[in-house]
């Protein structure tokens, strides 16, 4: 599914594919992309989980579904897709649907229920999920006891705080086969240094971890990273605080490439 421009299937679409991905218990390859703006709502999008769900043998899932009103009913949805028990690929792309950490408990049952994953994206544009969301995909991770690549895009609006992301590095060194992570913070989720630090620490307990790409929000000419409301400036990092960053990674045993910057695009 691709038509981008006109793909509304509506609850009775749903349904009726739900049905038909239950006779489709041979296939291992399911790419799922609504596009935007299509008013997929809740009810579609658990009619659909109970259909993939059922997809006893499917290893690999790409799901893309953005700037639509999932909300909440994301939680069964991952809810339905963690009996996926043989996927072992998983793309996700649910931007500005609303999820808030309801929503996000979704992606974490979907990684407690699929522990053969191994390659993992997830892109979470403007979704609002507070550091109660942070918390709800670091129990997930604990669970990814097989996950080698991880990509995890938490763009601006989230708002996960310092606190959100010292919970994201609790549930990264629980992944014990972990050997690339790519990580993208957009502004407005209120990180400080200490959020920073407490992170690079979990990440030392990662010692298959090789590749570590990071980027963060844009530099400004007095060389601090700085997000500003109409009211405050939020949490800043300076340029020697990233130096301190970078050598505090310096202790992953086996870390061979680190990446840090500040390019504003992770594609």
């Amino acid at each position: 599914m691709n038509d981008k421009r006109n793909c509304n299937i509506g609850i009775l679409g749903a349904i009726e594919l739900s049905q038909g991905f239950q006779f489709c218990q041979k296939l291992k390859y399911l790419k799922i992309d609504i596009g935007y703006q299509t008013q997929i709502g809740q009810e579609v999008i658990c009619y659909l989980g109970e259909g993939i769900g059922s997809i006893q043998n499917l290893d690999q899932l790409s799901l893309q579904i953005g700037q639509n009103e999932i909300k909440g009913g994301f939680k069964l949805f991952g809810e339905q897709i963690g009996n996926c028990k043989s996927l072992t690929k998983l793309f996700l792309t649910v931007d500005s649907n609303q999820l808030q950490s309801e929503g996000v408990e979704g992606i974490s049952s979907i990684l407690k229920g699929c522990t053969n994953l191994k390659i993992v994206s997830i892109k979470l544009f403007s979704n609002e999920i507070k550091k109660e969301g942070a918390l709800a995909i670091s129990l997930g991770l604990s669970y990814c006891q097989n996950l080698e690549k991880l990509t995890l895009m938490i763009g601006e609006d989230n708002m996960i705080e310092s606190t959100g992301l010292e919970y994201l590095g609790d549930g990264l060194k629980q992944c014990n086969k972990l050997q690339l992570l790519k990580l993208f913070i957009m502004p407005y989720n209120m990180l400080g240094y200490k959020g920073f630090m407490n992170f690079s620490k979990s990440l030392q307990k990662c010692k298959e971890l090789k590749i570590f790409e990071f980027k963060y929000q844009k530099q400004n000419n007095q060389n601090q990273i700085l997000i500003k409301t109409c009211t405050k400036t939020i949490n800043s990092i300076t340029a020697s605080e990233v130096k301190e960053l970078t050598f505090s990674l310096f202790k992953v045993k086996k870390l061979a490439k680190i990446n840090i910057n500040k390019d504003e695009r992770f594609y």
